[in-house]
């Protein structure tokens, strides 16, 4: 069982290493807010627009190793 699923209250995910953001995403759909940190900026890239196909509010914040987006 996960903890995350019986708390009923609002709780923050910190993800260290974020990845492709499956734990970003588990997160969001429980209704928590995450911050995750990813340093492979092919993981983040595949994280972001993982995130970004779902219809839940999710700022993405940030860019990796400080370069612009485009």
């Amino acid at each position: 069982h996960t903890e995350a699923i019986e708390r009923p209250d609002p709780a923050l995910v910190l993800d260290p290493f974020m990845g492709t953001g499956t734990t970003a995403l588990a997160a969001m759909r429980l209704g928590r807010r995450c911050v995750g940190t990813e340093l492979s900026e092919d993981y983040l890239g595949q994280a972001r627009k993982r995130l970004s196909e779902q219809s839940l509010p999710l700022p993405l914040v940030g860019t990796p190793s400080g370069h612009q987006e485009s």
